[in-house]
Order: C-alpha cells, then structure tokens, then sequence
C-alpha cells in the first residue's frame, strides 16, 4: 500500500506495509491488533525518505547505521551511549556548513586527522594537557598550565621549560645555525666537525675539525715544523691582532700567563723536569715572502739545576735574537737562577758578565747641574755596597766630565765617597783627561801623569822579588830601569836591564860597570884630606906602623907653599910620602888636583918633559910589601899649557870596597922628569867615600 501524504487521519490499521513518501501526521499508528503511538511503536520496518519528526524519544535497539540513517536532524541532545562510528575517510565536521566545517576530525586507510580548515586558532585548552601512546603507558608530552612543557622519549623527559629559560637533556641535533632574535648574531655549523661564532654578520671565532680556536681567521695555518697552533689569532687591525688579559681584584695579585712543561706522556701528568728543559718560549715572527716559519727574536724559561718534589724550580730566562742571513735565534742575553746576567756568556759568574762586546751608558737630556739621577748628570756607573751588618758600607762612581780640549770631548772621572768636610759626599780622585793625561788629586793634569798629594804622592809597590820596578821605552825600544830591591834602595839598569849603578841600604853609590874606570856621577862623602894627612906625616921613619915622607934619591923633596904641597926635584928622582887612615866598611875611590904652570905666585914651570904624580891606596904594610888596592896616577907627560888636572882612580877598580873595619895606608910618590930642576904643584887630595 502507497501513500503520498496521509493526514490526520485518526486511526490507520496497516495489514502489511506502508510506504510514505511525504509527510505522515496521525495520532496513532496501528499495525495488526496493536497500536502505534506516542508511547511506543514497534516496527519491523520503518521506511522514511522524507523527515520523520518525533516528538518524544526516539529508542533505537539495534545498530543506527549510515545506511539506515541519512542526515539526523536533532534540536536536542543526541546521546550516543555506546559510543559513535565514523567509517573511513568519513569526517566529523564542526562549524560552518555541513561537507565544510571549519574542524574536520577523521581517519583514512593509512593516518587520522584533526584538520583546522576554518578562520582562528585551534585552541586545546585544558590545565594538564598530556600526548601519550595509543597503549597509555607511554608518554609523549606534557603541558602543565603554569608550570613545565616537557617533550618526552621513551616516558623521559627530554626537554623542559622553566621560568628561567629551557632544559635539554640529551643532544640537540642542528644542521646549519643557531640564531640570536633581534640581531645577527649565530652560532653556525659550517663544515664537518667545525663550530664558527657570527657577530653583526661576520664570523669571528672558529673551532675547526682540528680542535683549533681560530680567531679573526677561518684557516688554521703552521709556523714551521708542520705543526698547527690551538690557538690563533689573525686580524688586519692593531685590535684584531692584540691579546689582553686583565684582573680586577683588590689585592697585589696580577693576571697571568702561564707556560709550562712536564716529562709526562699524558694530560694531567705532574712528572718532574730536569736540568736545562726547556718550560716555555716566546717567539717573534714575521713574513719573509714565502711563508713566517723564521724566528726574528726569542725569549725562553729553562731549568737551571735540579728541582725537588714540590718546593725547588730553578730557572734561567734567555733572549736570544737572529743574526742577518739566519733564520733561527742566537743566544744573547741569560738570567741565571742565581741572579747573575750573561750578554753573551751562557755561563756568567758575575752579576753582569760580557763577553765579546762594549757596555755603553749614555744621557742625552738637558743639562742641569745636580738634577739627574742621584745628582749626576753625565753618563754614570755607582757603586754602592750597603752591607746589612759589621757596618761596612763602600760607594764610589766611575763618571765623565766635559773637557775643554774641544766641543764633544770627555774626561773619565773616577770618585770615590768619602767624609769630607763634614759629610759624606763624592770627590774626584783620578782624572783621564781628553789630552791623554792622568791626574791623580788633580783636575787638570798638566803631564802625562801628574800626582798632588801629601806626604809621598806615589808608591809603586811590586809583588815579586825583580830588581827593576819602572821601566823606560822610547817609542817602544827599551832604554832603560829604576828599581830596588833588599841590598839597594836605587838601582839603574840598562835596557838589558843589567844593573849599572845602585845606592844600597847604607846610602853608598857604585859604579857597578867597572870597565868604565869610574865614568858616571856619584855622591861621595870627603873621608880624608889626603894633604893634610900627609903633611902631618913628615919625616917619620920607614918602619911598619909608622907613616913617613922618603926620597929614594935625586934630592927630591915636598914642601908647603901657598896651601899647597910642592914637589922640588932633580932629573929622575922620586919621593916618596905615607899617611894612616882607618876605613869602615864601604866604598872608597882616590882623586886629585894636579898642576904644573906659573901661575900668580911666580912658580916656575916643568919645561917641556914629562912628569907625574902618584896616590895609592895599600893596605896596612911596610914600603915594598904592602898590596895596592887602588891607584890615581898623574901620568908622565909634558904639561906646558898651565891648565888644571882632575885624576880619580885611573887603573884597575874604581871603588874598593871595604868589608870590615881597618887601618889602610895612602902611599904619595912623586916623579918629576926634565932636563933641569923644577917643581909641580899638587893642589888638592882626597879619599872619597860613596855616600
């Protein structure tokens, strides 16, 4: 039975079936014996392919499936109990018009979908939100309204906000950069195993696959030996090639830069150096066209002895610099571990020790009197010894003075301190003047040496047993010495140094070279007159001990005249005197005066033969036994020019020395020759003895 539209009908008994295709309005449905109304209509099948509109509830027993339902239309509530199935790729839409709705949730063969296809944000909100896995026993992630957003991995938390900031546990994995908001700052991952820091654009700090810090560089490079520094540091500006490292603390304590060295095999080792290791070096570079392995200059730390466990680290600094041609440094300068500076010595054993070179100490500022380094003006070395104890001080002062020889000439001043006037103070003791003078106590040495002093300004003191002390040089050639020694207070010598005249201890000077008979100036000291004695030994008789005056024939004879003894003789007679004289210890020689010409008394003279005269020194025996020890002998020859003779000791030694204190003789002869009688006057006579 089919029905287009069926209205208000009262009661409609259906035998079978009934098919409508509009609107059905009735008050009760009734099917067989029973009734269909508002309280409950049972139907083995309804079939409505317009709107049914039920006004009270709607109780489905079975399963409402879509091929049963095609649109609901619900003003209410629909409660679904046992839950609501939406088949593959069917979607649940909220919002806008159905087939569109701005949220569509669903499920295709392979993924589901919570799609936000409308206008705003799709907000979950919720004050513990957690993601777990489709079993619930794992967790995904967490947000917690106030508190932490955690990402989990395997139920751990991986990452986790705070409110100071995040926390990762674990590695965060970046391909390329992390960037700075609100500048252009990063921090980038370049190449394989490589980090490079980024400021205002442009990379400033690299750590390269080397384990390399490079900064103001992205290339690591050698210098020398093919070995590649970990730290490095380039820049094309005095800032981008300066290291600076600064402490700010208030106390003494400085920053610092430590080098240092073990013997150990590993990181961390503490094994101990040993003598002459090198701690650590500072080199200075630079670029010869091809490449900066070549070291200009350098300074380095060195053992200097043995350490010990924890308390003893001797060491030496050494700077060395390359000389032009090499390419690696020479040593130049070394501070041992005991203080004591080598320039070119590795080995100095004084506080400051140059080998092979000058040490120069120059001024160059205005000149004004007194107000330079502790008072001094001009270039200066003082020596200061300020001993802590036995109260010992010592300062002087090797200094220079302006010389007036011209305008950039110099005088070296030696000044020593001392309490002079009152105070202590420095005074110019030793002068080497411009003009290669020295003065000692004198500022303006006038001689090559020229002493002021008191007393004996010099004193040459020598340390050996040699005779000679000064020696005498003409352009280099020796000329001759002075010295002494224990047995003479003054020794002269030839440039041999041969001894040729001395004064010994007792004040006595000798000839040493014989061979000159006497030559030479000498202090002498009058020991007898010999005329005097010999006048006072007249007419004694021939006797040993007894003095006399003898002829031996002739009628020769002496006489007095005038002060003077003169000797009146014929041809070829001889007379003969003798006088006593006691002799200490010393040197003695003979001289005479000897005359034969008129002079103011109106004495004859000899004519034209020969004459002579005779003084002998004998020892103490009797005429014709006696030894003679010295003689000066007037020789035979004519003497008609009236001129004055002085004779010495004329042959054999010139000094006879006495060794012990005795009784001589002085033995007198005359011997005139000519051809008739005639006198010769002797004017004076003397025993001399070196002073």
């Amino acid at each position: 039975m089919a029905l287009s539209n069926l209205t208000k009908v009262q009661t409609v008994g259906i035998g079978s079936n009934i098919e409508v295709v509009g609107v059905v309005t009735t008050g009760q449905f009734k099917s067989g014996t029973s009734n269909l109304h508002s309280t409950g209509v049972e139907l083995t099948n309804l079939n409505v392919s317009g709107i049914a509109t039920i006004g009270g509830n709607l109780s489905v027993g079975g399963v409402l499936t879509y091929e049963d339902v095609t649109n609901i239309d619900s003003v209410g509530v629909v409660t679904a109990r046992e839950g609501i199935f939406v088949p593959d790729n069917k979607k649940i839409h909220l919002g806008n018009a159905s087939g569109s709705g701005d949220l569509q949730i669903y499920h295709d063969t392979n993924h589901s979908y919570v799609q936000d296809a409308g206008t705003g944000n799709l907000r979950i909100q919720s004050n513990n939100i957690s993601f777990e896995n489709a079993a619930g026993n794992n967790s995904l992630a967490r947000f917690v309204a106030g508190g932490a957003c955690q990402l989990h991995h395997n139920n751990s938390v991986i990452f986790e906000t705070s409110s100071s900031g995040a926390i990762v546990t674990g590695d965060i994995t970046i391909s390329d950069s992390i960037i700075h908001s609100g500048d252009n700052s990063k921090i980038r991952f370049p190449a394989n195993d490589t980090i490079s820091f980024e400021t205002s654009g442009n990379e400033g700090v690299r750590i390269d696959a080397g384990g390399r810090l490079l900064v103001g560089t992205n290339t690591a490079r050698t210098f020398g030996g093919g070995e590649y520094a970990h730290l490095q540091v380039e820049g094309t500006t005095q800032s981008g090639a300066q290291i600076t490292i600064t402490r700010n603390t208030n106390d003494t304590y400085s920053s610092n830069l430590s080098l240092v060295k073990t013997r150990g095999t590993s990181d961390g080792a503490v094994t101990a150096v040993q003598d002459n290791d090198t701690l650590g070096t500072i080199q200075f570079r630079g670029a010869d066209g091809s490449d900066v392995y070549a070291v200009a200059a350098s300074i380095h730390g060195e053992v200097d002895g043995t350490p010990s466990n924890g308390t003893d680290m001797p060491g030496a600094l050494v700077l060395g610099t390359t000389p032009d041609g090499q390419a690696s440094p020479t040593e130049r300068i070394r501070i041992t571990s005991t203080g004591l500076v080598g320039i070119n010595e590795a080995s100095p054993d004084t506080k400051l020790h140059v080998r092979n070179g000058v040490l120069k100490i120059e001024t160059d500022t205005n000149f004004y009197s007194g107000s330079g380094e502790n008072g001094e003006n001009y270039a200066s070395i003082f020596l200061n010894s300020n001993h802590s104890s036995g109260n010992n001080p010592a300062h002087g002062k090797i200094t220079v003075r302006h010389s007036n020889q011209n305008t950039y000439s110099g005088d070296l001043v030696l000044m020593p301190q001392g309490y002079y006037s009152g105070s202590y103070g420095y005074q110019e003791v030793l002068r080497v003047s411009a003009y290669k003078r020295v003065g000692i106590n004198e500022p303006a040495p006038s001689a090559e040496l020229d002493v002021k002093g008191d007393g004996a300004p010099v004193n040459i003191n020598s340390s050996n047993s040699n005779t000679f002390k000064i020696a005498f040089e003409d352009n280099g050639t020796v000329r001759g010495y002075i010295g002494c020694d224990n047995t003479n207070l003054l020794n002269v010598g030839n440039s041999s140094a041969a001894s040729k005249f001395t004064v010994n201890t007792a004040g006595i000077a000798h000839n040493v070279d014989t061979t000159t008979h006497g030559s030479g100036v000498f202090m002498c000291e009058v020991h007898t007159d010999l005329l005097a004695l010999l006048k006072s030994s007249q007419n004694h008789g021939n006797n040993t001990g007894m003095y006399y005056s003898h002829s031996d024939g002739g009628g020769a004879s002496w006489s007095w005249d005038n002060g003077v003894l003169r000797m009146d003789s014929n041809v070829g007679s001889h007379s003969w005197q003798c006088g006593s004289v006691y002799l200490t210890p010393g040197y003695y020689t003979l001289m005479q005066c000897w005359r034969a010409s008129p002079d103011a008394h109106g004495w004859s003279n000899f004519g034209n033969n020969s004459n002579g005269n005779g003084y002998y020194l004998t020892d103490d025996q009797a005429y014709g036994s006696y030894n003679t020890l010295l003689t000066s002998y007037a020789s035979q020859s004519s003497r008609t020019n009236g001129r004055t003779f002085w004779y010495g000791t004329t042959t054999g030694n010139f000094w006879h020395n006495v060794t012990s204190a005795g009784t001589y003789r002085i033995q007198q002869m005359g011997q005139p020759y000519g051809s008739g009688g005639y006198k010769y006057y002797i004017l004076a006579a003397y025993l001399l003895k070196l002073k």
